[in-house]
C-alpha cells in the first residue's frame, strides 16, 4: 500500500525585500493533520517572498523525512508561488549565473527533494490559487506578528 502525504506551504517577507521573513507549512498523512508550523527564516542577510516560501517548502521537507517510513509514498505538494512550483517541477530553470537572494534555498531545497525521492516517494507539486492556500499563509504570517 502507497501512504499519502500532502503538503502546503507558504512564506511571506517583511518589506519585501528586507532582512525578516517566515513562512508556514501543513503536513498532513493519509488526509490526517500532523504538523502545522510557522517559523522564522534563520539565515541572516537581506530576504524577499520567494526566500521565505523556499525556506517553508524545505522545512516541510524536513519534516517528513523526518517522519518518513521506509514505505511506498507520494507526497503532494501544494503552493501559491508560480516561481516556485514550476521551478520544483522542472518548468523553469534556475539559471547557474542568476544571483537572485532567493537561489540558495531553491537549490537547498531541491537537494531537499532529491533526498525524498531517494527514500521510495514520489513527489508531485501544484499550484494553487492563495485564497486555495489560506491556513499556509495565516501561518506564514504568525511570526511577522510577532516581530511587529
Amino acid at each position: 500500500m502507497i501512504e499519502t502525504w500532502t503538503l502546503y506551504f507558504d512564506g511571506s517577507a517583511w518589506p519585501n525585500p528586507g532582512l525578516s521573513g517566515s513562512f508556514g507549512y501543513h503536513l498532513h498523512h493519509n488526509e490526517e493533520l500532523i504538523a502545522s508550523v510557522s517559523g522564522i527564516v534563520q539565515e541572516p542577510g537581506e530576504k524577499s517572498n520567494n526566500c521565505a516560501e523556499y525556506a517553508g517548502l524545505a522545512a516541510g521537507f524536513q519534516d517528513f523525512l523526518n517522519r518518513k517510513t521506509d514505505t511506498y509514498s507520494e507526497l503532494n505538494v501544494f503552493g501559491d508561488s508560480q516561481l516556485v512550483i514550476n521551478q520544483m517541477n522542472g518548468k523553469w530553470k534556475i539559471r547557474p549565473d542568476h544571483n537572485g537572494l532567493y537561489v540558495p534555498y531553491a537549490r537547498k531545497t531541491m537537494q531537499l527533494c532529491k533526498e525524498i525521492r531517494n527514500k521510495k516517494t514520489q513527489v508531485h507539486f501544484f499550484w494553487i490559487p492563495r485564497k486555495q492556500n489560506e491556513e499556509a499563509d495565516r501561518l506564514s504570517k504568525l511570526q511577522e506578528k510577532n516581530e511587529e
